[in-house]
């Protein structure tokens, strides 16, 4: 494995994006998919979805120097200059700073890769060829988004809901993975939220929450 894939926060952090073209709103709509707040670096013209985001005070815009960018402050950066000087340049100031920055189609610049993503969120998948051949990452993102329906967000969502829920009675790591094995391997849950009966998984799993919390106030009751 030549890279770590990582999920990285980015709710209210600051990110840079560099260039005016298509490519870097694509970027910046995927920051802002994060919640990212995003500064955006040109001295190319701006497309007009930029200026868009511009007038929708959704981005700034920073007038400095490149050379004069102080990078600190900035969680990340994705780089889509249209000439290689400028994104060898800005990488070498991030390097120097240790910003992690991605440069579109320049892997020998990046510290770090954006990946090809599949979107059902709270499920994110993530698939990278590694730099090696971007269109084969998106040919196999199709593959597997063909495979996941709409309906594995809201799955996912009602997961977490009831790990949370789950958690005062699931105390060790051992008694956790026991648990979730069982309900998701196991138990009708998946397939009864994917087929559409959303109420019926919902209820087993409200039947566990109310089993186990019989149970600790039984223990607790011995205890006591």
């Amino acid at each position: 494995m030549d890279l770590l894939p990582v999920f990285m926060n980015l709710h209210d952090q600051l990110c840079l994006v560099t260039g005016g073209s298509p490519l870097a709103f694509q970027k910046i709509q995927l920051l802002l998919k994060t919640g990212a707040k995003i500064h955006l670096h040109s001295h190319d013209k701006l497309c007009n979805e930029v200026e868009v985001l511009l007038q929708q005070n959704l981005i700034n815009l920073i007038q400095a120097n490149l050379e004069d960018l102080d990078l600190r402050n900035y969680k990340l950066i994705i780089a889509t200059y249209d000439d290689f000087e400028s994104n060898q340049s800005i990488a070498a100031l991030a390097q120097k700073n240790n910003t992690p920055i991605n440069v579109v189609d320049q892997p020998e610049l990046c510290s770090f890769l954006v990946p090809s993503i599949v979107d059902r969120s709270p499920l994110i998948v993530a698939v990278s060829s590694c730099g090696k051949s971007p269109t084969f990452s998106r040919f196999i993102r199709n593959k597997i988004s063909d495979f996941l329906p709409e309906s594995y967000g809201p799955l996912a969502a009602m997961l977490g809901e009831f790990r949370n829920r789950m958690k005062p009675f699931l105390l060790t790591y051992e008694a956790k993975k026991e648990f979730w094995l069982r309900m998701i391997f196991s138990s009708p849950v998946v397939e009864l939220f994917i087929s559409g009966e959303k109420d019926s998984a919902r209820i087993i799993l409200e039947k566990e929450v109310e089993q186990h919390s019989k149970h600790n106030k039984v223990l607790s009751e011995q205890v006591g």
